[in-house]
């Protein structure tokens, strides 16, 4: 659904996968992706933090959040260069 830009479809999926499986840190992290692309900045990065709390050494949350955060003016979190968030999702 993502790589057709179906979001709100996408983002439907990915809460249910949540509510089958709560603790599931890949459906967070996707979620986050796809609030992300909608434009809700807010809750995709709460949801690219519940993903590192459930999964900490998940690499893929930690570059977005970091991107993300970039993006939002907060480039000392994620340090300085490129960053090439939101290539890829769950």
């Amino acid at each position: 659904m993502v790589w057709m830009k179906r979001y709100d479809e996408a983002l439907c999926f990915y809460e249910r996968a949540l509510a089958m499986r709560p603790h599931l840190a890949e459906a967070d992290f996707a979620a986050g992706f796809v609030l992300g692309r909608l434009g809700n900045l807010k809750d995709s990065e709460i949801r690219y933090r519940r993903a590192l709390v459930r999964r900490p050494d998940f690499a893929a949350a930690w570059m977005n959040l970091g991107c993300l955060l970039r993006e939002q003016g907060n480039g000392g979190v994620c340090g300085g260069g490129p960053c090439s968030c939101r290539s890829t999702a769950a």
